[in-house]
């Protein structure tokens, strides 16, 4: 275990200071019932999605199984459910947008009234989506492909699910199963031709990467990876050509690659800072985004050079929403946004509460000052008993810091206690 000091070495423990500066006040039962949701705003929102009707309506979801919604671009933000499961990723219903998808580890979730009630779906005996992304036909709102895995005992098998029945019932494949740790983490429908489908991933303890295509619907599947490197974390198929599809991938060599022949071939630029998800936007030539981390987006007209961003931002990223004119990112920190192609970016995320909070400190010396220690983005001051927050250190790996401590009689002093360095 780690000790991390700021500002100056405290001696005594944390614990001590709380017992020798209060005693012991138990809240009433009333009291305690009533809760105020605090903050710091924003979380691992995983999954981000427009309303094609109406592009000022947006869908986002939270690791922590929250589903927020916005009619306004974002500026306030509302939560329609809390699921009970990790969520990875949301889709709408391309030709009925109020038939939303949200994929769980252990089980998809449904929703035909636009995200204000759900029925949870299970995956197939040994399926689970964690990690993993969603494909909505576009013309069949009950047809659903989903990238996850299939387990069994310690074995680990990419795998893709389908149902045509919007999650009552599903068929699975193993895909490229020669190993035992490995994962799909990407899935696409060609918009112009819906029988074909792509599916990404690799396996950890081969280090290979797979790109599959199936042309039946998702019946049969043949290997397409080609000289694409690194496990893909993204795939877009060209809404208006169906022989153009663009992968990014991550680790283990991996980059951007591009095919103009459905696959049969790829072209690309290598390289391990590319991507965990890749932005479109339909201009001529196209413009390409890619991001790892949200202190970074990457920026390609036509595939070919690359430009790095700094947005001022942090976490890592998870998914790209793109309507004309503006650019969505969801991260581990909440939701980002851009109005001139990725070259500055503000945040976007009013009203979203997600944040995996894991530790919190009350200043015994001033009743209104408290420290929050969150996953993924580090130390959080608030000077008004929690009502705004300020991010005073951004440390990655925030969900092992078991314990954070204010000095009694001198605020300026704190402990951070870091189990994985």
């Amino acid at each position: 275990m780690k000790k991390l000091w700021i500002s100056a070495m405290i001696v005594l423990p944390a614990v001590v200071w709380m017992l020798a500066a209060a005693p012991e006040q138990r809240p009433s039962p009333e009291a305690a019932a009533d809760w105020n949701e605090l903050g710091p705003c924003g979380g691992d929102i995983r999954g981000i999605a427009v309303n094609p009707d109406n592009r000022r309506k947006l869908f986002a979801v939270s690791n922590s199984g929250q589903v927020f919604k916005t009619d306004n671009s974002g500026t306030l933000w509302t939560r329609t459910a809390c699921l009970p499961d990790a969520l990875y990723d949301i889709a709408l219903s391309p030709s009925r947008p109020a038939v939303l998808y949200a994929l769980g580890a252990d089980a998809l979730f449904r929703s035909e009234d636009g995200g204000e009630t759900w029925t949870r779906r299970p995956y197939p005996s040994g399926g689970h989506g964690d990690e993993g992304r969603l494909a909505v036909h576009p013309k069949a709102p009950d047809t659903v492909f989903a990238a996850g895995n299939l387990r069994s005992g310690t074995s680990k098998w990419m795998a893709v699910f389908k149902t045509t029945n919007g999650g009552k019932s599903w068929s699975a494949t193993k895909l490229a199963a020669t190993s035992y740790n490995g994962a799909s983490y990407c899935v696409a429908i060609d918009p112009l031709n819906p029988s074909t489908v792509f599916v990404g991933g690799g396996y950890d303890d081969t280090k290979k990467n797979y790109i599959f295509k199936s042309t039946d619907s998702g019946t049969t599947w043949s290997d397409f990876t080609g000289t694409a490197k690194g496990i893909p974390r993204d795939i877009i198929v060209d809404p208006t050509d169906s022989a153009k599809v663009y992968v990014t991938s991550w680790s283990g060599g991996g980059g951007f690659f591009q095919s103009s022949d459905g696959g049969k071939t790829w072209q690309g630029t290598s390289g391990d800072g590319f991507g965990l998800t890749m932005g479109l936007t339909l201009t001529n030539p196209r413009t390409f985004f890619t991001s790892v981390g949200a202190d970074w987006i990457y920026k390609s007209i036509g595939g070919g050079n690359w430009t790095d961003i700094k947005t001022g931002f942090y976490g890592d990223s998870r998914r790209f929403a793109v309507v004309p004119g503006r650019l969505y990112l969801s991260s581990v920190s909440g939701v980002i946004k851009s109005d001139n192609g990725a070259l500055t970016w503000t945040s976007n995320q009013g009203g979203i509460k997600a944040t995996r909070i894991a530790a919190i400190a009350p200043a015994l010396s001033s009743p209104n000052l408290l420290f929050t220690a969150a996953y993924e983005q580090g130390i959080s001051k608030s000077v008004d008993a929690g009502r705004t927050w300020k991010l005073l250190w951004h440390i990655y790996g925030c969900e092992s810091i078991p314990n954070l401590s204010v000095h009694p009689k001198n605020a300026n002093r704190l402990i951070v206690i870091l189990e994985s360095g």
